[in-house]
């Protein structure tokens, strides 16, 4: 906890896309996090479903 690697910093990133519009305003960047978002999303649901 002293000295925090890079690491954890860009994993959240990676892991949940809704970080990425507001990081990077590139519209490719964006989408894809759109694209993610939908399609855990869609995940998320069903097994809230379920």
């Amino acid at each position: 906890a002293v000295e925090p690697p890079p690491a954890p910093v860009a994993a959240p990133i990676v892991s949940t896309p809704v970080a990425v519009p507001p990081r990077a305003p590139g519209y490719d960047q964006y989408q894809y996090g759109q694209d993610t978002n939908k399609k855990l999303d869609a995940v998320f649901t069903h097994k809230m479903k379920k």
